[in-house]
């Protein structure tokens, strides 16, 4: 023990509970190692586990491995009220994974309703927005047959093919 906490646990056995009590006539101080810090979260006692991995590997990947092979196994034996969560990084791919189909279906609204002030038909946006996906899945399907390697000016060439469909 140090000398600073030596001095505070000598002054809490020598507080008086009432006249002549004192609080070492109740309690025994027992020097032991623990933690030195007990974390919380959402006011419950919490335990964090870092874990590195190399710059180059997949996010995804390890969050579905650490799932399989390590959580799913402590989930099955974990007491009642008890959780055990992904935090940091694999909690932001989740939520960003989240977001990005929340978003992928306002963009389908944005774009239908532009199709639709365009076009001033509510059938023609819906034919549009079902063949465009088509056109870019053959597109695709004869570069692989040709065996060419998409640069950079492809996807832009396809990009401009889709304006000339659209309009």
């Amino acid at each position: 023990m140090s000398k600073g906490t030596e001095k505070a646990v000598g002054y809490i056995e020598a507080l008086s509970y009432h006249r002549n009590r004192f609080v070492d006539n109740y309690l025994y101080v027992l020097d032991t190692t623990g933690p030195d810090n007990i974390n919380h979260v959402d006011l419950q006692r919490s335990i964090t586990l870092t874990v590195a991995v190399a710059r180059d590997a997949p996010l995804g990947q390890i969050v579905n491995q650490a799932q399989e092979q390590v959580l799913k196994p402590f989930r099955e034996n974990l007491p009642a009220g008890d959780r055990l969560e992904l935090a940091g990084a694999a909690d932001e791919l989740a939520e960003t994974l989240n977001q990005l189909g929340s978003i992928f279906i306002l963009s389908l609204i944005i774009t239908y309703l532009l199709l639709v002030a365009l076009y001033r038909s509510f059938i023609y946006p819906v034919v549009i927005m079902v063949t465009v996906p088509l056109g870019l899945t053959g597109a695709v399907l004869s570069l692989v047959l040709v065996n060419l390697i998409p640069g950079v000016l492809i996807p832009l060439d396809m990009i401009t093919c889709l304006g000339f469909v659209i309009l």
